[in-house]
Order: C-alpha cells, then sequence, then structure tokens
C-alpha cells in the first residue's frame, strides 16, 4: 500500500525567517518557526513546527513572510535524524499568505508554490 504524505497547516510565523542558500546549486531556502493553536479542555496549546521552502516557493515568499503573519502551508513531513534524535519539518510546497502582522489582507499575488 503506497501511503499520503500531505500537511496543511494554518498558523502564524513566531520567528524572524532565515533565508540562506542550500545544496551545491546555491538553491534558495526560506525556514521558519510556525505557531499553530489547539484546544484542549478549553486551554489553548500552542504546536512550534519548523517549516521549509526551497527554490521558487522561498524564492517569491521571503519578503511576505514575517513575524506575525498569518499563513497556510501546503507540503509533507520530512524526518532526519540527528543526534540520535528523530527531527521532523514540514517541506512547504505551497505558502499562501492569509494575513500580515499588520492585520492587512493581502491581495491574491500573496500565493506561493509550485502548484500556481
Amino acid at each position: 500500500m503506497e501511503g499520503i504524505n500531505l500537511v496543511l497547516l494554518l498558523g502564524e510565523v513566531s520567528q524572524e525567517p532565515l533565508i540562506t542558500k542550500s545544496g551545491l546549486n546555491g538553491a534558495t531556502k526560506l525556514s521558519f518557526v510556525l505557531s499553530v493553536s489547539r484546544t484542549v479542555k478549553a486551554t489553548n496549546l500552542y504546536e512550534k513546527l519548523i517549516v521549509i521552502a526551497y527554490d521558487k516557493v522561498a524564492d517569491l515568499a521571503k519578503d511576505k513572510v514575517k513575524i506575525g503573519t498569518e499563513v497556510l502551508i501546503e507540503g509533507r513531513l520530512q524526518s532526519t535524524q540527528r543526534d540520535g534524535y528523530l527531527a521532523f519539518a514540514v517541506l512547504a510546497n505551497k505558502i499562501t499568505v492569509i494575513s500580515q502582522s499588520d492585520n492587512t489582507t493581502p491581495d491574491k499575488t500573496s500565493v506561493f508554490g509550485l502548484t500556481d
């Protein structure tokens, strides 16, 4: 049986995004922490998740994704082994900006993805 690796997350960027070059081809890499809330027994809990975007998605989103920006992430989970621990990140193939940190609603050009 073939599995499905699909992640949809709606949350707020909670740390300043980091823009770097990665790999031998020097592709742009955008990484940030996304804070996603959930309610358990009337208590708000927050998950902090690492989101990574590469190439076209990273190039297009890097100027719009800031601390406090609400975004919808479409992507997949990726795991890596680090110091004996299993670490997870979300690899974004589409980032939709829902609202900016100044509470403005972006225009439709604020959808950045490989499926545009």
